[in-house]
Parts: structure tokens; C-alpha cells; sequence
């Protein structure tokens, strides 16, 4: 399966000026509807109000801590739904924490489009 551009892609960072960030970093990939929010709480009032084709979460934005919202995105009403994990500090013990609760793809911020490309890649395909 390829990497759809059109797909609905939800950005979960409590710092606003970082969800601007990775939404235009998705617009200049060619993402046309991308939108953010800034709590966990947030997250899945846009999930349950809508259908998203990946979600892109902060691992410290809260209330919910990084463990619970994975545990919670894979859940049967969203398990469907890819995540990528994104942080500003992926330490050694944060890498063994995420490898050890099964989370897929992260990413270290601050990224660009390649970086992007390429685990948008590793989850759909080119």
C-alpha cells in the first residue's frame, strides 16, 4: 500500500509552535488535510469525531502519559489507526521503554521531509 496524500492526519504535541512545525513539514510532503491539537484528551475527542489515517503523538504531551496513549491507540476502536512517536529526548531508556510496549516508528525532533518520507514508508510502503 502507498503513502496516500489524502488521508486525514492528526498531530498530538502540546507545544503549539512544534504542531506547526510537523504540519507543515506533512503540507510540503503534499498532505492536504492535516490537523493538531495540544493534549491527549484532545487527541481522542478528534478521533472519535472523525476518521484518521496516522497520528502523530509526542511522547510527554499529556495528560495521559506516552505508555497509557499507546496502550489506549491500541485498543479495538483505534488499533487501525498507525502512530508514529515522536520526542525531542529519545534517550536509551525511552528507546528500550517504547521497543518494550511494541511502538513501531519514532522519531527524534526536530525532523525534516526525508526523515518523514521515510518511516511514513517503513508504515505504507512508496
Amino acid at each position: 500500500m502507498a503513502v496516500d496524500v489524502n488521508m486525514k492526519i492528526l498531530v498530538v504535541d502540546d507545544y503549539k509552535t512544534m504542531n506547526a512545525l510537523v504540519c507543515n513539514v506533512f503540507n510540503l510532503l503534499g498532505f492536504k488535510d492535516v490537523q493538531s491539537v495540544s493534549s491527549t484528551d484532545e487527541a481522542f475527542q478528534q478521533l472519535d469525531k472523525d476518521q484518521y489515517g496516522l497520528v502523530i503523538y509526542d511522547w510527554y504531551t499529556g495528560p495521559m502519559s506516552g505508555k497509557d496513549f499507546f496502550h489506549k491507540m491500541g485498543t479495538e476502536k483505534y488499533k487501525q489507526i498507525p502512530i508514529i512517536v515522536v520526542s525531542g529526548e529519545i534517550t536509551p531508556e525511552l528507546t528500550a521503554e517504547m521497543k518494550e510496549i511494541g511502538v513501531p516508528e519514532y522519531i527524534t525532533k526536530p525532523f525534516n521531509t526525508a526523515v518523514l518520507r521515510k518511516k511514513l514508508e517503513a508504515i505504507f510502503g512508496k
